[in-house]
């Protein structure tokens, strides 16, 4: 993560298991949000969300995007500021992947 850009910096991880869909779609969001997120975040299963609330003092992170998936199935997002800030709710209906948008920009109309 880079300190001397401005904009609020990002850890994006997942909590829990996501499934591959899940997984790409973490990746995308990190792509996303490049240049003030870190891209090689390597989250271990062992991990807590105050792990990385810990950790994020140390690398200016101001906020925190979380993928789970619920018991019903459901994919949803958090986003947190950190280290004691709000936490916003998002319950993901629909998404489209980044390879099925490129697949579809390289087929003619």
């Amino acid at each position: 993560v880079l300190e001397d850009e401005e904009g609020p910096h990002t850890f994006v991880v997942n909590k829990g298991k996501l499934g591959k869909s899940g997984l790409e779609l973490m990746l995308d969001i990190r792509k996303c949000l490049e240049p003030l997120t870190a891209r090689n975040l390597k989250a271990r299963k062992y991990n807590k969300i105050k792990d990385y609330i810990h950790v994020s003092a140390q690398y200016g992170v101001s906020h925190l995007l979380l993928l789970s998936t619920s018991m019903l199935g459901y994919l949803n997002l958090r986003v947190c500021k950190v280290p004691r800030g709000p936490t916003l709710t998002f319950r993901i209906s629909s998404y489209t992947l980044l390879k099925d948008v490129i697949s579809l920009l390289k087929r003619p109309t």
